[in-house]
């Protein structure tokens, strides 16, 4: 029986200034588990709503999967697209994607031209490795198609046809070699395939379910004697050199079956009794198994803790979708739901009393989800008919966060509830007192703006200043440029001096200098005398 323990966890009063104008951060509740349920009051004379501040709740975030995604079928031009149309009937297969699966952090999509495409992990982001194309009649991928691996195997289970594929991930040839399984589907009757090591286990409807152990090129068959009505899911663990298998019928619910390879023998897990839920998908993590079935266009989720020291279940909680879903993965603390019309992110393991509210993200004509964990981070993983998409997913941490716009003081008292880290069944009571005053700032909002504002203008001045010594010192420049050829040069200075007007001086640019005296002047003189 699942039992939820509470613990009480308050915290000594805490006491804030925040500066009017400026939004701030008060606490994270980050040490918290899952947050069930919040309450923030005021014992101050303001109303909640008005209040400056707010909690901020914890949510599930996943980065916008169409800037993220990788294009697999390549867009038509115009002109390429009207030469496949004869009288307004299309000629020929549209392209699209019609399976995937992952290989540990890897992916391999399938398209209806037979072409296989290896997807691989790399930096966070994924790159397209190889490509291979099948020697199959391609009519053959109209039908369901499934693929799933086998060690180092790819299977792909093909209306009438079975392939594998060997694959050498560490090798850039990764389709290394093909060949054909002698075993042959109608997989028109297969509802829900499981590969655990080299077992193969496939619910087929009406037809019950079909147990299957590769050797090499051949599927054996193992025999299964119990009596099903209709198989339409099902959960396949090893654990113990035995396989724990856990069918869901849609008549009859959950029953559990044991098979050990070395008896080659199944039988019944008594000790469980059968779980009367019945449904049509069914996915297990942990200790929290969950069975969708539809009722009047909205998916009715029974969810179900398994205790496995005693074999015993108990129905802990329901939750209901509003719209049909086609899939279900449970993870650590949320399960999320693949839908025709978007997805369902529904946080489970909570007591029943308590409900967190569904959030939904929408991913127009996604085809199917799966997940991979890398360096403690989770990313989701979908396909539609012409891209692969990825996303990584983050659990935000709720927060108290203020904003005063006017001197006040406010008195809040916080509470929550939420799972505890460090009990498995724990629900933890979280209280916290706060005291937060509002100050008006050493510098105002008017007076920052007005400093900025200064100094723009006096960065401006200076910036038109440069600006001006720049263009006049290259206009003195071009000025000087055009007197140099007018200015005639010359190699000699002539100079004369104060003892005789008439001595003259001259120097040359060797720095040797010459006298020489005037004839006239001379004569002139000794006429005087």
């Amino acid at each position: 029986m699942l039992v939820f323990l509470t613990l009480s966890l308050v915290h000594s009063f805490q006491q804030y200034e925040i500066l009017i104008g400026y939004p701030q951060i008060i606490e994270y509740y980050s040490a918290s588990g899952i947050i069930i349920e919040q309450n923030l009051t005021s014992s101050s004379e303001i109303e909640l709503t008005t209040s400056p501040c707010q909690v901020v709740p914890q949510q599930l975030i996943n980065q916008n999967m169409l800037d993220q995604s990788l294009p697999i079928i390549p867009q038509y031009l115009p002109e390429q697209f009207s030469q496949y149309f004869d009288d307004g009937h299309f000629l020929g297969l549209i392209p699209h994607i019609i399976s995937f699966v992952n290989i540990e952090n890897d992916v391999v999509i399938l398209t209806n031209q037979a072409e296989l495409i290896y997807i691989r992990f790399l930096n966070e982001s994924f790159i397209v490795s190889d490509k291979i194309n099948l020697n199959i009649n391609v009519t053959i991928l109209q039908y369901p198609v499934f693929m799933e691996t086998i060690r180092n195997q790819l299977i792909i289970i093909m209306y009438s046809d079975t392939v594998g594929i060997t694959l050498d991930i560490k090798s850039e040839k990764i389709f290394s070699k093909s060949f054909r399984i002698y075993e042959s589907f109608n997989t028109n009757k297969i509802l829900s395939v499981a590969v655990v090591n080299n077992m193969l286990f496939i619910a087929m409807g009406v037809g019950g379910l079909k147990i299957f152990q590769l050797n090499g090129q051949i599927l054996g068959s193992i025999d299964f004697e119990y009596q099903i009505n209709n198989a339409t899911d099902l959960k396949v663990f090893h654990e113990f050199d035995v396989y724990y298998i856990y069918l869901l019928d849609y008549d009859l619910g959950v029953s559990s079956f044991i098979y050990n390879p070395k008896s080659t023998l199944i039988y019944k897990n008594e000790r469980l009794d059968t779980i009367p839920y019945s449904g049509d998908i069914i996915d297990i993590y942990n200790n929290i198994m969950m069975i969708a079935s539809y009722q009047d266009q909205q998916t009715i989720i029974q969810e179900i803790y398994l205790n496995y020291t005693d074999f015993s279940w108990k129905q802990v909680n329901k939750h209901i979708v509003n719209s049909i879903i086609v899939d279900i993965d449970i993870l650590d603390h949320v399960a999320i739901t693949l839908g025709k019309n978007g997805n369902t992110v529904i946080f489970h393991s909570i007591p029943s009393q308590y409900q967190i509210k569904q959030q939904h993200f929408i991913m127009p004509s996604l085809q199917k989800l799966s997940f991979i964990k890398s360096k403690s981070s989770l990313y989701l993983l979908g396909v539609s008919l012409h891209n692969f998409y990825y996303s990584k997913l983050e659990l935000k941490q709720s927060y108290l966060q203020c904003y005063f716009e006017q001197e006040q003081q406010i008195k809040l008292s916080y509470s929550h509830i939420s799972e505890c880290k460090k009990y498995k069944s724990g629900i933890c009571a979280y209280t916290q007192e706060y005291l937060i005053q509002s100050i008006k700032p050493i510098i105002t909002t008017e007076q920052n703006f007005l400093i900025y504002l200064i100094l723009f203008l006096v960065a401006l001045a200076f910036i038109t200043i440069i600006v001006i010594l720049i263009r006049e010192f290259n206009k003195y420049h071009e000025f000087v440029h055009n007197l140099d050829p007018i200015c005639p040069k010359s190699n000699e200075i002539t100079m004369q001096t104060f003892e005789s007007p008439t001595k003259i001086i001259k120097f040359n640019q060797t720095g040797a200098h010459t006298s020489q005296f005037s004839i006239i002047s001379n004569m002139t003189r000794l006429q005087q005398v």
